[in-house]
């Protein structure tokens, strides 16, 4: 993981979101995907493995978004492309 590209995708669980996400992975990111559906995500996990990483999280609170963001910040994670 320390040598590939690293996105964050909002809306990662369905539509837009999962089809970036998917495509990402293909091009060897790992993808941090973000969505309120901790069901979507955990099946998008068990399809795409260890590229993918799942955070339970609505953009729309402001607190929560803060928790996600240290979600991230503990698994030593900085994206460099944001979806």
């Amino acid at each position: 993981m320390v040598n590939k590209k690293i996105a964050l995708v909002t809306g990662a669980s369905s539509g837009i979101g999962e089809a970036i996400s998917k495509e990402l992975i293909k091009r060897d990111w790992i993808v941090i995907g973000i969505a309120r559906s901790s069901d979507k995500l955990s099946q998008l996990k068990e399809e795409l493995k260890d590229a993918f990483i799942p955070i339970v999280c609505d953009v729309s609170k402001k607190e929560i978004i803060e928790e996600a963001s240290q979600k991230i910040l503990a698994q030593q994670l900085c994206p460099s492309l944001f979806f």
